[in-house]
């Protein structure tokens, strides 16, 4: 099987799905949200496309194997009913460097799927100290669970569905984030290798 990946545009719909045969969704964020020039205690408001939202509710019911990463967990949270995140103030003195983020820490929850993925549970290192937006218990989707939390201040930094055979999001971007903690690199090929399966299941009579 050659792993190919598709773009949806703004204009995409459903119909990419069966157009290009596609296997598995893979949900980056990149700047398509409006952080409301900073402002504290404000919504994240977020400009995906309605063709973006479509794709994402298509693929659950067809139990497709989706990967979220960044902020493309908020389009995860909001297709599944959820509240968009919270914008942090990001004012002089915040203690927040944007150019050289830091490092935060993530406790992963031993049972859920993205532990068994990563072959453990527990305390993580990630970059990104005092990213925002940030996704609170009070803002997630009903259908998610929580699977990954920042223990400072308790922002959801992971969640599956357990309704869907492998439905995960994770905050860090794992496609760009440097010196990913070990096993942490495993989750995209978990992805691929369900997108693999998915495939074959589907084309194998």
């Amino acid at each position: 099987m050659e792993l190919r990946l598709v773009e949806a545009g703004p204009q995409a719909g459903p119909g990419l799905l069966s157009e290009t045969g596609a296997a598995g969704i893979y949900v980056l964020g990149d700047g398509l949200g409006d952080s409301l020039n900073g402002l504290a205690n404000k919504d994240w408001v977020c400009y995906w496309a309605q063709g973006h939202r479509e794709i994402l509710a298509r693929s659950l019911d067809l139990n497709m194997p989706i990967l979220a990463v960044g902020e493309g967990l908020f389009l995860l949270n909001e297709v599944f009913g959820g509240r968009p995140p919270e914008v942090l103030s990001t004012e002089a003195g915040d203690g927040v460097d944007s150019e050289k983020p830091g490092r935060r820490t993530v406790y992963v929850s031993p049972g859920s799927k993205t532990a068994a993925i990563l072959g453990a549970g527990g305390f993580f290192r990630l970059g990104g100290a005092g990213t925002s937006p940030r996704l609170m218990e009070s803002h997630r989707a009903p259908g998610l669970l929580a699977s990954a939390y920042d223990v400072e201040d308790g922002a959801v930094e992971g969640l599956e569905s357990g309704e869907h055979d492998w439905v995960i999001g994770f905050r860090a971007d794992l496609s760009t984030e440097e010196e990913l903690p070990r096993g942490f690199s495993g989750i995209f090929q978990a992805f691929v290798e369900r997108a693999e399966g998915f495939f074959l299941a589907r084309t194998v009579p």
